[in-house]
């Protein structure tokens, strides 16, 4: 595949990396929602109750459950798996380059002024292959290098896609937001 190929948006992929992920389209708003407060991911992750509160969201036990997952998988992060993190939060909060983040990694970092290592950059270059080879031919799409950064970039384009960005939030009558 092409590198300057468009990442897919459709609701067949969405689907895929959802259940690649195990975890909710409710869980990834809840979790986009909170970044774009500029909550910290490890924090929303960590504490999602108390996040959760605080954004006046209800979350259900599944939704947790699916959250405490990611939690545990992202407490074992590499230094290098740090930098991915670092990035993408970096890309989160300045909102400008949901379109090249995966695709020129160290240009977007330099603009946002964010340290990303070449290593760091070919192991986003990588997971984003295989994660879209994966999506296209269900054969797979290689061998994973890291499973946290396979995660980072999938919670990346599917909260950015159109099928879960644009679900609006209900608040119900006490305020409260539900997913």
């Amino acid at each position: 595949m092409s590198e300057d190929k468009k990442m897919p948006e459709s609701k067949r992929f969405v689907e895929l990396q959802m259940k690649n992920l195990e975890i909710s389209p409710q869980a990834i708003a809840f979790i986009r929602d909170a970044m774009a407060e500029k909550y910290d991911l490890i924090k929303v992750l960590g504490s999602p109750e108390e996040v959760a509160r605080k954004l006046h969201f209800d979350l259900n036990h599944g939704q947790r459950k699916d959250i405490n997952k990611l939690h545990k998988k992202l407490s074992k992060m590499s230094p290098t798996e740090h930098e991915v993190l670092d990035y993408y939060v970096a890309v989160v909060n300045d909102g400008r380059h949901y379109h090249e983040w995966l695709v020129d990694p160290q240009s977007v970092a330099k603009q946002l002024d964010v340290k990303l290592s070449s290593k760091a950059a070919d192991l986003i270059l990588h997971e984003k292959k295989r994660i879209i080879d994966t999506s296209i031919d269900s054969s797979g799409g290689g061998e994973t290098s890291s499973v946290i950064v396979a995660i980072i970039i999938t919670i990346g384009i599917v909260a950015m896609s159109s099928s879960v960005a644009k679900k609006p939030s209900v608040i119900d009558r006490s305020g409260r937001k539900k997913l």
